[in-house]
């Protein structure tokens, strides 16, 4: 990078330990047969549910038109706060190649690699489309922050409205509760230890020392306690940067990426000629997103549809009517989206090797990047 010019703020950002991402065909048939056989078993699935199967044919298609332009603009939403959070870091990326990523990423997490492979890949990825490491470091760590910082704030309202309508759960209640509380203790804990560096050092130290001893290998804990303060002072400075005005895109990303999700589920609604109000709708939405968050299975697969569509009925919707629309937005918000993602997982990855073999003919040639804020 080049040297900031006088007068200009320079930060270190948070630099996260981020595992190499490896994406090839040989190696990843896995992730190919995968989501064959769940386009193969969901499809089958269809069928059984006759009678939705027939309102999800029946379906206006002006309305089915405008969920899948609704849907298209979420993720482009997506692509607004990878671009937003890597130029915080001092890269620039295009909001297509943003959206891009954020196709081939899920693809990766659903059927590969998990939150893991989600990371390193959206990591590798914004990288080498212009954004420096601290800029596709952010983008890989911080865009769930801002996405479920608005689906909290949404869910909130939705379970405020089902607690007013005396329509909450008890399982809804629970599913909320603990992950509203995961959520608030992780931030919690972050934003005290990011003040008080000092005491996190001593219980990772004793936790590292641990390791290192069951792995037979040596530790230093005056070298340790150095790499906790530097990472604490580069978070000091990620969210000061945010304060500076960086948080403007990447929340602007993600309230586009949530709303018009949201907007997807009310046009599939109306397409079946439902009179359903924009809170009902929402409520249903937010709070069983929200919940599929928690789940251990990727997507929420399962979590997310059995809590919409109990939501849903609970609050007047016709059970088929309900099953229709949840079964066709799930189709179009992650089905085909995963679809979509693999090619574009191993284009983007054929785009890597391009880069390393160019840069490997012109060593002196780094990847572009703009200074920073």
């Amino acid at each position: 990078m080049t040297a900031p010019a006088k007068g200009e703020r320079r930060y270190h950002f948070a630099r996260p330990r981020i595992p190499n991402l490896v994406l090839n065909w040989r190696k990843n048939a896995l992730m190919i047969i995968f989501a064959l056989l769940a386009a193969r078993l969901f499809v089958p699935l269809l069928a059984d549910l006759d009678d939705s199967w027939d309102v999800i044919a029946d379906m206006r298609w002006p309305w089915v038109v405008a969920a899948i332009l609704l849907q298209t603009v979420s993720f482009l939403g997506s692509g607004v706060l990878l671009k937003g959070l890597v130029r915080v870091g001092g890269g620039d990326i295009s909001v297509l190649r943003g959206t891009a990523v954020t196709l081939a990423s899920k693809a990766v997490g659903m059927v590969a690699a998990g939150i893991v492979g989600a990371t390193a890949s959206t990591y590798a990825w914004c990288q080498d489309g212009g954004g420096n490491r601290e800029g596709a470091g952010l983008a890989a760590t911080l865009k769930p922050v801002f996405n479920n910082g608005v689906l909290l704030l949404a869910s909130v309202y939705g379970c405020t409205h089902l607690f007013i309508r005396h329509e909450l759960t008890g399982a809804e209640a629970i599913g909320f509760a603990s992950t509203l509380g995961l959520l608030l203790t992780l931030g919690s804990l972050a934003w005290y230890f990011t003040k008080n560096p000092k005491a996190i050092d001593a219980p990772l130290n004793k936790v590292f020392a641990l390791l290192a001893k069951i792995r037979r290998k040596s530790y230093d804990p005056d070298a340790h306690s150095f790499r906790v303060e530097r990472n604490i002072n580069r978070m000091r400075n990620t969210g000061q940067a945010l304060r500076s005005g960086g948080w403007r895109m990447p929340t602007a990303g993600a309230i586009i990426n949530v709303a018009f999700d949201a907007l997807t589920v009310l046009a599939l609604f109306r397409a079946t000629n439902s009179d359903i109000g924009l809170g009902v709708m929402f409520t249903g939405y937010s709070v069983a997103l929200l919940i599929g968050k928690a789940a251990v299975v990727p997507g929420g697969i399962g979590v997310v549809e059995a809590t919409m569509a109990s939501i849903y009925t609970q609050l007047g919707q016709p059970e088929v009517i309900v099953l229709s629309v949840v079964i066709a937005f799930r189709i179009l918000s992650l089905w085909i989206p995963v679809l979509l993602g693999i090619p574009a997982a191993f284009g983007l990855q054929r785009g890597r090797g391009r880069l390393r073999e160019i840069k490997g003919s012109y060593p002196g040639l780094t990847t572009p990047t703009t200074s920073g804020q």
